[in-house]
């Protein structure tokens, strides 16, 4: 997979060809969306040159045709599926909370002793010493 780089004022930002965003819809739609009634069996992520392809066992859900593919919704693990919708939520509202935080410049040192980098949970020992 392609990769590029733009420089924006002293910042580098990567470009793939396929979108993060693109990558992780369809990874989550394989792991919601597989048949956990086959065993022995996985999802899995195959990486090429020129394309990326996502493998989810088993076949489409009891009264789902191909034809119906992108207008009918269909939910076969509604728990896997809750999950998902209540982790996306909650990242959304954390990202939506670091990014007020960046653009009022935030420099209270008790605020950034408090809420450390949400990738950086190494020493937390309590719920108040997680990230916000």
């Amino acid at each position: 997979m392609n990769v590029r780089s733009e420089i924006l004022g002293v910042n580098r930002q990567d470009m793939y060809e396929i979108p993060i965003e693109v990558l992780r819809e369809a990874s989550v739609n394989a792991l919601m969306h597989r048949d956990y009634s086959i065993t022995g069996t996985q999802v899995s992520v195959e990486v090429f040159d020129d394309r990326v392809e996502i493998v989810n066992p088993g076949g489409l859900p009891k009264g789902l045709s191909v034809r119906d593919l992108g207008t009918v919704s269909s939910r076969r693990n509604e728990l896997v599926s809750d999950l998902f919708f209540r982790l996306h939520k909650e990242l959304a509202f954390k990202l939506a909370e670091l990014e007020a935080a960046r653009r009022s410049r935030r420099t209270d040192p008790k605020h950034l002793r408090s809420h450390p980098p949400a990738h950086d949970t190494a020493g937390a020992t309590e719920k108040e010493d997680l990230p916000r």
